[in-house]
């Protein structure tokens, strides 16, 4: 279900084009680490950052240059952003990625991405919402495009952050197209836990295994 989520929101709907500039947030989360997979080449973790804005611009500014898998012939300029410290380090020294910051240490979130993406986004991959989503509006470029998926950082909040800047959207004819990948394999009774473990290391299932235990 992750791989389809990253493929699907990727390449379906955010359509990359030579020399387009990505951002994307969460990218240790198990459906960014799927398009790291797939070859993006920066990274930086907007806990570090308080201007996002300026981060993203002053990053952009490097001109990392990606290839992405399975586009042919389509050079990609990517950058992601996320939240954990060890994510950072794993991002950096392990997956290769050239530079990250963590945007708990950015007070104003809008310079640290304009110090990234000192032009644009081309496209952003959304899967966190909230204070992110609001920092890059201003920063995608007119027609520019946005896939979302999760809005993880508002889940859980009794008042969910205002998006403040959604006129940009208006404005600048911004695409933003939300999507959902819902594929389950139940299995019912505890007694069918082991055969549904089995089946799931040998590919029986299809999507994410589950056992019903009981419907009361």
């Amino acid at each position: 279900m992750a791989g389809i989520t990253a493929y699907v929101g990727f390449y379906e709907i955010c359509s990359p084009k030579k020399v387009e500039l990505v951002f994307i947030s969460a990218a240790s989360g198990v459906v960014d680490l799927l398009k790291n997979i797939l070859g993006f080449d920066d990274a930086f973790n907007y806990n570090e950052e308080s201007y996002l804005n300026e981060a993203i611009k002053r990053l952009w500014a490097n001109k990392i240059l990606g290839r992405v898998g399975p586009v042919q012939s389509k050079d990609i300029y990517i950058h992601i952003a996320h939240m954990a410290l060890a994510s950072l380090d794993l991002l950096k020294n392990i997956l290769g990625f050239d530079d990250a910051f963590n945007y708990n240490e950015e007070s104003y979130l809008n310079e640290a991405i304009k110090r990234y993406f000192p032009e644009w986004i081309d496209i952003y991959f959304e899967t966190v919402g909230g204070k992110i989503l609001d920092a890059v509006l201003p920063n995608i470029r007119p027609h520019g495009r946005i896939t979302a998926c999760g809005t993880i950082s508002q889940y859980d909040e009794e008042e969910p952050d205002a998006t403040h800047n959604l006129m940009y959207v208006i404005v600048k004819k911004i695409r933003m197209q939300g999507f959902v990948v819902f594929y389950y394999f139940i299995v019912e009774g505890i007694e069918a836990a082991p055969a549904a473990l089995v089946g799931h290391f040998s590919g029986r299932n299809v999507g994410k295994q589950f056992v019903l235990v009981a419907r009361d």
